[in-house]
């Protein structure tokens, strides 16, 4: 019998949604993630996007790049873990994928 469960969320799982972000900025949102559970929402994958821009809000070009690089079925996003901004336009560009923003 089952009398307890815990689920874990990491600085992986945060830099996953955003790359960009140091470990001490992931650490941050896990902070302000357990600071402010709602036991009826629970911690999910757009949690962890909500309080990441909430804290540290990407440039509206960005978010775009982002959003559409991570709708890439093809694109292995995980293998982009802890990428700057940076590597992600040099990685964007070689894409030949179109934004406008």
């Amino acid at each position: 019998m089952i009398e307890e469960i815990s689920l874990v969320w990491n600085v992986t799982d945060v830099k996953i949604v955003r790359p960009d972000l140091s470990k001490r900025q992931c650490s941050e949102i896990l902070q302000a993630v357990e600071t402010n559970h709602d036991a009826t929402l629970g911690v999910n994958w757009d949690t962890l996007e909500y309080w990441a821009e909430d804290l540290y809000p990407l440039a509206k070009l960005q978010r775009a790049r982002l959003e559409k690089w991570k709708a890439d079925d093809e694109r292995d996003w995980e293998t982009h873990i802890g990428d700057s901004f940076r590597t992600l336009d040099k990685i964007w560009k070689k894409s030949g994928l179109k934004i406008s923003g």
